[in-house]
Order: C-alpha cells, then structure tokens, then sequence
C-alpha cells in the first residue's frame, strides 16, 4: 500500500476524521482504496449481528467484501469511501459492536 490510514472507534477523532478528509483529496477521482476492517467483540467461526448486519451494508453498495484471518476486506474508489464506512460502522454499532478498526490504502 502507497498511502494508510487508520480509523478507530467508538468514537473517531477528529483529528482521524481530518486525516481521512486530506487523504481523500490528495487522490484523483476514481482511485480505487482497499479498505480492511475489524470488528469486536470478535468470536472466530461465529460471527454475531454486529458483524453480519456491517458486512451486509457494505454489499448494498454492491462491494464484495473478502474474509480473512485477520479482518475483512473490500475495494472502494474514493468517491464512494466515505458513505460506505459511514454505514459500515453505523450498521455495526447499531448491532452491538464495541470497537471498529478500519485501515485504508491505495490499490
């Protein structure tokens, strides 16, 4: 990855959110991010509403999200980005999640 950042919940900083904002207008439009998260409590083979329910928003925006061993993943173009980890995290702490963890880099 060319270019990482990190957002953190339950409540991101907004020195985070600030960051992901210089990150996004620093690409041109249409740059594709690959976006990796976590969601906790994490219970391995079993994953719960919190986890079910984000990944589920994440597909409305006809994403494929990839599972792996130590998160999940999906690409986005950075027009998208925004909205998308909106929803991801409402649908995950709406659905008792206690902690997101999102990486974003460049493709």
């Amino acid at each position: 990855m060319v270019g990482t950042m990190v957002l953190s919940a339950p409540q991101p900083k907004v020195r985070e959110l600030c960051v992901l904002l210089r990150f996004l207008l620093k690409h041109k439009a249409g740059t594709m991010l690959h976006v990796e998260f976590t969601i906790e409590p994490f219970i391995e083979g079993s994953p719960g509403a919190h986890v079910t329910v984000a990944v589920a928003a994440v597909e409305r925006f006809g994403l494929k999200v990839e599972f792996g061993p130590f998160g999940s993943s999906f690409s986005v173009t950075k027009e998208q980005l925004p909205e998308v980890i909106a929803e991801l995290m409402r649908a995950a702490y709406g659905n008792g999640a206690t902690y997101v963890s999102v990486d974003v880099g460049i493709e």
